[in-house]
Formats: C-alpha cells, sequence, structure tokens
C-alpha cells in the first residue's frame, strides 16, 4: 500500500488531473475545501456521512455498521446527531473526510487532510489512514504536525522527487508592544440556536452555544495566541467580537477567505498597495482567480488596511506554502512596526508557526477550554 504525500503549492489541479485520469469509481477524492464534500441535504451529521454509501443503495444496517464505526475512529461520535451546519471548521473538516474514507475505495487522493485541526484530531486521522487498506495520495501545504507514515515528495515540473526540507522562517527585527493597553473587558462567545426556516415543518431544537467569558486586556504591538481544541468555540468567540458592538474598533480575517470576497479587483479587496509576493500580480486580478496562497495572503493585508485597534486571524496559516508561510511572517511584522499597531488575536493549531512568530514577535498564549 503506498502513502505518499506531496508537499508544494499548486497541487490541487494536479491532484484533480490523478482523479480525472482514475478508473471510475476506484478513487475518492476528498478536495481542500471540506464543505464542498457536505450536501447540507441531511440534518444530522451521521446521515450526511452515510449520503454516499445511501446513493450506492445500501443495506441501512450495514450503513449504519460503517458510518458508526468511520465516526468512531475520527471520534465524531458525539456529533452524530448534530447539524451538520453548526460544526467548527476542523469538525467539518474531519467529518468530510469520513465521508470519504466510508466509500472504502481502492486509493483516496486528500488534498490538505490536516488543514485547521488540532493535535489530536490529526494524530486521528493520521491513525486512520495508516490503517486504509487502500491507496493513499496526500497534497498539503506543508507537514502535519506530529509523526505520520507517509513518504514524502515534492513536485518538479510534474514529477515527484524526495521532499528535502522546508524554507526558513525570515530572519526578523523584533517588534515590541508600546504599552497602550485595549480593555475589551469579559467576552463570551455566543452563537445563537438555530431558527426555523420558512420550508420547516418543525421547528429545531438544536441549543446555543456560549463560550466561559474571558478577560480580553490586549496591548497594542502583542498577538494573543487563542489555543483549544477544534469545537471549544474560537471561531464563535472571533465572530461575537467582531459582530458586536466594542470599546474599539475590530477587523476579522475569516477561516474560510473567499467568504470575504466582495469586490471584483485585488485592487479593491485589498483596499491598498499590495506588498510583497503579492506586489508582483495584476491589481485588477479577481481575488477568487488567485492561488489559495494568493488569496490568503490578500485576505490579511485586508484585515490589516482597515485600521483597525484589533485585528482577529482565524487560522490564517491554512491554506499557506512554505513560502507563503514566510510571507505571512513579513505581513504580520511590517503591520506591527508601524507607528499604532493593532493588538492581535490569532487562532492557530500550529506550535511551529506560533514558535517562528515569537521570534519577532510578543506572544502571550491564552486558552479557551
Amino acid at each position: 500500500m503506498k502513502r505518499h504525500l506531496v508537499i508544494g503549492d499548486g497541487l490541487s489541479s494536479w491532484a484533480s488531473e490523478l482523479v480525472d485520469a482514475a478508473p471510475r469509481g476506484q478513487v475518492a477524492y476528498l478536495g481542500a475545501d471540506a464543505t464542498c464534500h457536505l450536501t447540507y441535504l441531511r440534518d444530522t451529521v451521521i446521515e450526511e456521512v452515510a449520503f454516499g454509501l445511501e446513493q450506492r443503495g445500501i443495506h441501512p444496517d450495514i450503513m449504519l455498521d460503517q458510518v458508526t464505526a468511520i465516526l468512531t475512529d475520527l471520534n465524531l461520535m458525539d456529533l452524530a446527531e448534530a447539524h451538520p451546519t453548526r460544526l467548527s471548521g476542523g469538525q467539518t473538516r474531519r467529518v468530510a473526510l469520513a465521508s470519504v474514507l466510508v466509500l472504502q475505495a481502492d486509493t483516496l487522493i486528500l488534498d490538505d487532510p490536516w488543514a485547521g485541526l488540532d493535535t489530536t484530531s490529526c494524530k486521528q486521522v493520521c491513525d486512520i489512514l495508516d490503517r486504509y487498506p487502500g491507496d493513499i495520495i496526500a497534497v498539503a501545504h506543508s507537514l502535519p504536525p506530529i509523526d505520520h507514515h507517509f513518504g514524502c515528495f515534492e513536485l518538479r515540473d510534474g514529477t515527484m522527487v524526495p521532499y528535502t526540507g522546508h524554507h526558513p522562517p525570515p530572519q526578523l527585527p523584533p517588534c515590541a508592544p508600546t504599552g497602550d493597553i485595549i480593555d475589551l473587558g469579559d467576552v463570551a462567545g455566543r452563537r445563537e440556536p438555530p431558527r426555523r426556516r420558512w420550508w420547516q415543518f418543525t421547528t429545531p431544537t438544536e441549543p446555543g452555544f456560549t463560550t466561559p467569558p474571558l478577560h480580553l486586556r490586549l496591548e497594542r504591538g502583542e498577538i494573543c495566541w487563542l489555543r483549544g481544541p477544534n469545537g471549544v468555540g474560537k471561531t464563535t468567540l472571533l465572530h461575537t467580537l467582531a459582530l458586536t458592538p466594542q470599546p474599539a474598533s475590530i477587523s476579522l480575517q475569516t477561516q474560510r477567505a473567499c467568504d470575504q470576497v466582495t469586490e471584483t479587483t485585488l485592487r479593491d479587496f485589498i483596499g491598498g498597495e499590495p506588498a510583497g509576493a503579492l506586489a508582483s500580480i495584476d491589481l485588477e486580478t479577481h481575488p477568487l482567480d488567485l492561488t489559495p496562497t494568493m488569496l490568503r495572503l490578500a485576505q490579511v493585508e485586508k484585515v490589516f488596511n482597515q485600521g483597525t485597534d484589533v485585528v482577529l486571524l482565524d487560522e490564517p496559516d491554512v491554506g499557506l506554502d512554505y513560502p507563503g508561510r514566510t510571507q505571512l511572517h513579513r505581513l504580520i511584522h511590517h503591520h506591527l512596526h508601524g507607528n499604532r499597531p493593532p493588538a492581535i488575536i490569532m487562532t492557530c493549531h500550529d506550535p511551529t508557526l506560533m514558535a517562528e512568530v515569537s521570534q519577532y514577535a510578543t506572544v502571550r498564549e491564552l486558552a479557551l477550554a
């Protein structure tokens, strides 16, 4: 059984070509955008994961056994009756993977299967892939943050060659906090219970969700690393901060970059002159025509350019290759080095990236349990 991991950027198109060239029915594919693998035609996670088997006419008892086994392996059984729209980003990715694994194809082609996953979830994914009875080709922007059993390669001129290591982080001068305090007070993330849609005959009974309150006392020029496992409410907290009145101005970078694209040109999307790798791109380019790495960098530049007191970065490293991570470091450093830098609250599941950030910025950890 093959276990290949191909590192780099621009691999999504290559992976799609592999899928198109494979005999029909022998390959199952997980794309980079996990939400594209959920139909949202079913009201529970377990029914969503079973959708592919349902379309094949598998007997319900067999479907239930197979889906239950997959959800158990991915530690998702406690979410079996949850509505698919009420999941965190990491939970959505694991549900999407479950919907692919349950098909039991001869070959799996996976695009960034561990992007946005906490360490525990990432280990569960790697463990279940190690036991998978077929071949696996995974393409990713970076190595998983844990030990794995994949043979590592990179793509050069359409050919897989042995992986020789990633780009080292840039050496940047340190940025010091300014001493100016931004006190947001006690903040709790709140997600309202689902509302009844016009086409629903019954009212949804799923309760709302509230995170434990945190006292957010920030300092300009520092980074608050908001930590916690998938599903604990980090994104909910950030959205609550951005969408409710606060004593300071706030801008938010969302997990899915395409969710913030409302402009039709790179110039208008960024709201300023692009820097770094973005400077070489035609300003009339539509943001959705950018590579995933360039779109993510443009999105982060956009929220910094809004000039707010506080910038919320929700997993800004997801979708970045190693050169893109270097550009992210330079972008963050540039805005922390200004005359009136913002305070930054940042979620990230990659401790390696945060260790790199701490080489030039003051990073304070804040756990959301």
